[in-house]
């Protein structure tokens, strides 16, 4: 009878061992998680920095967003400038599709994203031109975004 007595005790410590491993394990995936929400969120506030920086440090740059600012088409750009400005929006909007991905993989929430297909006539030719570079399931997500603003 007591040999009986100590495996059931042994049987059901190995249970609770098993339950309170399985508890561990669920915590520990918790608090990965978090730490993955956490660094696309960072990831995504550094994107958004350096772009504001590099105008800040850099009056090349600000000199051309001026220049683009106030051309009413891309033809009044010089090609130079045309080119510089071209590679600096494709940059931002492949950042923008890395932050789509980290909504899709639930690390983003779509409130934190400000993605949305350009409504500036002069953006719209440039993104036209690009998009096909892009995911498809982006691209289309971009579009949907700014036709809810139109």
């Amino acid at each position: 009878m007591k040999k009986l007595d100590l495996n059931q005790t042994l049987a059901a410590l190995a249970n609770l061992g098993v339950i309170l491993g399985i508890v561990f394990l669920s915590l520990q995936l918790s608090q990965s998680n978090k730490l993955l929400r956490s660094q696309a969120g960072y990831n995504m506030l550094q994107n958004r920095v350096s772009y504001r920086e590099e105008i800040f440090r850099n009056p090349e740059v600000a000199d051309l967003m001026v220049r683009v600012a106030a051309a009413q088409s891309l033809d009044e750009l010089s090609a130079a400038d045309l080119r510089r400005f071209q590679a600096e929006r494709e940059r931002q909007w492949l950042s923008m599709q890395w932050e789509y991905t980290q909504y899709l993989d639930g690390n983003l929430s779509e409130d934190e994203l400000i993605a949305a297909a350009p409504e500036n006539p002069n953006l719209r030719q440039l993104w036209d031109r690009f998009k096909s570079d892009l995911r498809p399931d982006f691209v289309k997500f971009m579009e949907d975004r700014r036709a809810q603003r139109e």
